[in-house]
Parts: C-alpha cells; sequence; structure tokens
C-alpha cells in the first residue's frame, strides 16, 4: 500500500497586510498543525498495513528545514515542489501543481491524505480540487476510518450535523476533520534511523505549461482585505444579584 500525504509548511505566526491584500508571514515556519493528522493517519496503516508513506508539500526551498521533520514521524519519503513560477498560487493553480507532482512521483498510489484546513487558508477546497484532477473519489470531514482486508475502506465522516459511513474501493482521497484523534508524535526510533532529505524539484521536473501557474493560472483574485474588532456584550454580567443583570440584559432593560 501506498500513500500520498499533502503537509503544508504554513507561518508560525499570520498577520495581514491590507494595503497590498496579502499575507505577512513570519520567517518562522511549522508544519500545518491539521497535517499532523493526516500524516498520523498514515502512519497509522504504516504500522498496520506496512503502507509506505510519501509526503508531498509547494513552498520556496527555505521551508525544506522545518519540513524535515516529518521523518520523526515515520514518513518514508517527503518531496517539496518549489518554484518561483508557483508564487502567488491561489486553490486552482496550487491544486495543478499538487496532483501533478502526485502523479510524477507516487503515480502508483493507493490512497491520498490531506486535512480539511490550513490554518493561513482555511478554504478546505484544496482537497476536492486536486481529487478532481486525479479522477478519484474525495471524502471530507473524515474523523475515522477502517481499512477492511479485502481492501475497501469504511469512512465515517461529519455531514451537517449527522454522521455518513461509506465504503470506499480503489483508489481514494480522505481529508480529515480536526475531530480525527490519530495525531502524528515524534518517534525515537525514526528521529534517529528514518530518512532526513527532502527531495526538492521544481517545474522543469513536472513540466506544466506555465499560463497554469502562479497569477497566470489562478481564478481567483483578492478585490479587499479588511479587518474588524469582535466585541464582546459581557460586562456587567459576573457581580452580586447577577442573575438579575442577565434577566435585564434579556429584557434589554438597562444593566445593573
Amino acid at each position: 500500500m501506498k500513500i500520498a500525504v499533502l503537509v503544508k509548511i504554513v507561518p508560525k505566526r499570520i498577520e495581514f497586510d491590507i494595503a497590498q491584500k496579502r499575507i505577512i508571514r513570519s520567517k518562522e515556519t511549522i508544519i500545518n498543525p491539521n497535517d499532523l493528522l493526516s500524516i498520523g493517519a498514515a502512519i497509522f496503516l504504516k504500522e498496520k498495513n506496512n503502507a509506505t508513506v510519501t509526503t508531498i508539500s509547494m513552498g520556496p526551498e527555505s521551508v525544506a528545514q522545518t519540513y524535515k521533520k516529518v521523518f520523526d514521524f515515520g514518513v518514508d519519503r517527503a518531496i517539496l515542489l518549489s518554484d518561483k513560477l508557483f508564487a502567488n498560487s491561489d486553490v486552482y493553480a496550487t491544486s495543478v501543481v499538487l496532483s501533478k507532482g502526485i502523479q510524477k512521483f507516487v503515480n502508483d498510489f493507493d490512497l491520498v491524505f490531506a486535512s480539511d484546513y490550513s490554518v493561513d487558508g482555511n478554504t478546505a477546497l484544496l482537497g476536492g480540487s486536486i481529487a478532481k484532477f486525479l479522477n478519484i473519489p474525495y471524502f471530507s470531514h473524515v474523523f475515522d476510518f477502517n481499512y477492511i482486508e479485502d481492501g475497501s475502506i469504511s469512512i465515517f465522516r461529519e455531514n451537517n450535523g449527522f454522521i455518513d459511513e461509506f465504503i470506499g474501493m480503489g483508489r481514494l482521497f480522505l481529508s480529515f476533520s480536526p475531530k480525527y484523534d490519530k495525531i502524528a508524535l515524534s518517534n525515537l526510533y525514526y528521529i534517529f534511523n528514518g530518512k532526513k532529505d527532502v527531495e526538492i524539484y521544481s517545474n522543469g521536473d513536472l513540466g506544466i505549461d506555465e499560463q497554469l501557474l502562479g497569477l497566470n493560472g489562478s481564478k481567483t483574485l483578492v478585490e479587499e482585505v479588511f479587518s474588524y474588532e469582535v466585541k464582546s456584550g459581557a460586562k456587567n454580567l459576573i457581580k452580586e444579584n447577577g442573575h438579575l443583570t442577565i434577566i435585564n440584559f434579556l429584557t434589554k432593560e438597562e444593566l445593573i
């Protein structure tokens, strides 16, 4: 069994430049916290079913040092797709690059894993777009799954307050909810014995038409960025005779 896991390296601290309509990314980087769940799911299958785990990421070469952390979890191979042509890509252009990377370097995959969200984007659209390019079934909001001996997978996902169960066969894309509970943890064996070299490839290796990359290939454009202050109306609610304060507040009378 071969599993491709999408991983994003994100800034440790995120701010917005409203004038330039872009994210200000701190130099300190971390593995997207939610991706530790999809890596954890892959390592679980590695230990139970002798799977091979390959992570794939897109970003500047400078993130390679942070990205190497995946080897401490038991990942077998880490691929970084890095090229100036990839800069300023939206979800669509990013999915073009990542799907091509999977097809190029893990073409015999059985499963693709990802997390529903990244902390610097939170669109939850990337997984479905990549699955479309790969032409495989896509399941989002997955909070549990069971691999069955016949090669099928029982998948449990949230759906508007309900739980759906599916039985999947063949190649599948699973995107994990923050409620999935098998987070990747560093393992001393892999820390001392695991592979440590990130493989870095450019568009020269992928051969994607430049018109499909970066701003040229992006289908969306940021028109406005704004911030707002979340105001709290909770003042004066905790005090002596607080229950009267709450009653008066709810009846829109003057607070005590």
